[in-house]
């Protein structure tokens, strides 16, 4: 009986002492958010740490759909893969080995993430009025003393308008 009554007290005493040394955390090695510190990360992606947690909170929503198949890549994964995509121009391929994903899949992740992102372009993108644009030439002719650069300026703002309908009429 005394004997079971000493080992039971060594193991609570080991518990203790061990409770007491700090284990090392573990990370997460396939997610850089865990991994990269800060300029790592934005020399990566393009972006801050505290970016892309604000992105990942305004599409979380429409990418936490789950695939009719196979494993499901986590919503953070996948905007880090679309992220890195539109950062360094690279193929699709080349992004998914990064991240140990076939191509396909990062072609319906860019899909996906891009139409999420496109949801909120309203209330981050605005174009500006006619009258901007008066305001605009008349403070460019004052600056330098550019005549024709309303056109230019015209120009520029029917192709931008004329491309954003184009994607909304796409989506």
């Amino acid at each position: 009986m005394t004997s079971r009554l000493l080992e039971l007290e060594e193991k609570l005493e080991r518990r203790r002492r061990f409770g007491r040394i700090p284990l090392p955390r573990l990370r997460d090695r396939s997610n850089p958010m865990m991994v990269l510190d800060e300029i790592e990360f934005q020399r990566r992606f393009h972006a801050s740490k505290e970016t892309v947690v604000f992105v990942y909170g305004l599409i979380k929503n429409d990418v936490e759909k789950p695939f009719k198949r196979g494993a499901q890549i986590p919503p953070m994964i996948q905007l880090l893969v679309a992220l890195r995509y539109y950062a360094t121009g690279s193929f699709q391929i080349v992004v998914g080995d990064l991240y140990g994903v076939h191509q396909s899949s990062v072609s319906r992740i860019l899909k996906r993430i891009s139409c999420a992102i496109g949801k909120h372009a309203r209330r981050f993108i605005q174009f500006t009025s006619f009258a901007e644009v008066l305001d605009v030439r008349r403070k460019f002719y004052e600056i330098g003393g550019f005549p024709g650069t309303h056109l230019f300026v015209i120009y520029i703002i029917t192709v931008i308008e004329l491309v954003h309908k184009l994607i909304h009429v796409k989506m």
